[in-house]
């Protein structure tokens, strides 16, 4: 155990790639929250990123890391695809979320991770920060004011997998 503040809010990292990279220098910035653990299917990427964030214990298998009954909540920091089972079971050992957007990769899995978290009274919150920056919030009071006009978004595909997608403003 470790002889940190017991205020401190303790958090394991699922994910050991750019995006948790990038978490994990705002948590070090963050009075009161400490990162303890982190965990990637890739353990030497999970070990350089303990070694270079001066984070106690690594893991290969998330599973063992929420095993831990000292950590409180989880930042899931993998591909959307495995946002729902790796939330899911983190919510299922009693731990508090934090995940990476998108939520999931469909409205099935989504709705999955909601609805654990309501069944068993735990936090989840999708990583949307740019929702509630200036930018986005004067972009919003304009919209609603009908002061940039009328967005039409059109979609089309090509071969499959390709999307492009045009936006017209109303003059």
């Amino acid at each position: 155990m470790d002889n940190s503040n017991e205020d401190e809010i303790k958090i394991g990292i699922i994910g050991a790639g750019q995006i948790a990279n990038s978490h994990l220098k705002k948590y070090q910035e963050i009075e009161g929250a400490k990162v303890i653990a982190v965990a990637d299917i890739l353990e030497n990427k999970a070990k350089k990123a303990a070694q270079e964030y001066n984070i106690p214990d690594f893991y290969k298998d998330p599973r063992k890391m929420l095993s831990r009954d000292d950590i409180q909540a989880v930042d899931v920091c993998v591909h959307n695809n495995k946002h729902m089972p790796l939330t899911v079971t983190a919510l299922e050992a009693g731990k508090n979320v934090y995940c990476e957007k998108p939520m999931a990769g469909s409205y099935r899995d989504a709705k999955k991770m909601y609805n654990t978290a309501q069944k068993l009274d735990k936090k989840l919150h999708i990583q949307l920060g740019m929702i509630f920056s200036p930018h986005t919030r004067v972009a919003k009071m304009l919209i609603r004011a009908f002061l940039l006009g009328i967005f039409l978004v059109f979609a089309y595909k090509k071969p499959p997998w390709y999307y492009k997608y045009e936006v017209s403003v109303r003059d």
